[in-house]
């Protein structure tokens, strides 16, 4: 009997893997998109308004896709409202796609690719994963909670970011004029701002904020609760409110003046080229780099700021 000879490039066609098939899924106009329910979303800015749908076995039962008041909301049909109230979702990411199991059953998987002219707020949560490129906005707003990512490419003249419950929003390729970041309860966030606007940072309860800042304006940062913040860039003036194990590094991020309070074990690192009022209590340590020319420190109960040339 002689032994069967398979080709190497039949090998390799049995190698490939299954191509996912699509649904197309038309909807009305919108301005902002609404994930959740572990879903994957590719939008990127196009001429024509189209949703589809990509799904490995072909299995669209469960994904749920409307417009309501110019919101595309993108999830799943078995945490529907009155359904969710007693589902329990589990969430995976497996390779880049989001294995999903509600109540114990395992459910399709979906990458879905949404095309519009224009976006103004995208929305992700459940651990649903949101990609969004080549944006070019006036104002716009992010939020993302409850485990999701979102990232996002291009521009906008404003950016109100808010990322809560160990979300994460990576902002690191979108250039934003005036910006304000939310961050709590172990959101991550990554941005960067060319602003001559007062750019705000509010971040709590473990959470942690890159930001990069281009600036002839000022910045506001309140730290409480563990939180790490990290600054790079320049700036005209910086105010701090730092709290409870806060940590703030704005070493390199060279201002001309700054005001700081940092209370109960924070720490505050900055540099300032000329004038500075600081406050240190209850164990705080304030670092200032730079050399200011006007100083004004006040350090009580452990409290502690170094200044360094």
């Amino acid at each position: 009997m002689k032994p069967a000879l398979i080709s190497l490039s039949a090998l390799s066609i049995a190698a490939l893997p299954a191509l996912a098939e699509t649904k197309d899924f038309p909807v009305g106009s919108f301005s902002s998109i609404d994930v959740n329910g572990g879903i994957k979303v590719l939008y990127e800015t196009g001429a024509e308004t189209t949703v589809i749908v990509e799904q490995a076995e072909g299995d669209f039962s469960d994904i749920s896709i409307e417009t309501d008041d110019g919101e595309l909301q993108i999830g799943r049909e078995s945490l529907g409202f009155l359904k969710s109230l007693r589902a329990n979702l589990h969430v995976d990411l497996v390779e880049g796609d989001l294995r999903v199991k509600v109540n114990g059953k395992r459910m399709p998987s979906y990458t879905v690719r949404v095309t519009s002219p224009s976006i103004s707020e995208l929305d992700v949560a459940q651990s649903s994963i949101l990609e969004a490129s080549g944006i070019d906005a006036g104002k716009i707003e992010l939020d993302a909670s409850s485990s999701a990512k979102l990232i996002v490419s291009g521009r906008a003249a404003s950016a109100d970011m808010d990322a809560s419950s160990s979300s994460s929003i990576d902002a690191s390729d979108f250039i934003v004029g005036a910006i304000s970041i939310e961050a709590t309860s172990s959101a991550d966030v990554i941005a960067h701002a060319v602003t001559n606007s007062r750019a705000r940072i509010d971040a709590s309860s473990s959470s942690d904020v890159k930001l990069v800042l281009e600036s002839t304006a000022d910045i506001d940062v309140d730290a409480s609760s563990s939180t790490d913040i990290v600054l790079t860039g320049t700036c005209d003036e910086i105010t701090v409110d730092a709290s409870s194990s806060a940590d703030v590094e704005a070493k390199d991020l060279l201002c001309k003046s700054a005001e700081i309070d940092a209370s109960s074990s924070a720490d505050v690192s900055v540099s300032v080229t000329e004038a500075l009022e600081a406050k240190a209590s209850s164990g705080a340590d304030i670092n200032v780099h730079g050399a200011p020319t006007q100083v004004d420190i006040t350090e009580s109960s452990g409290g502690d700021i170094s200044i360094k040339s």
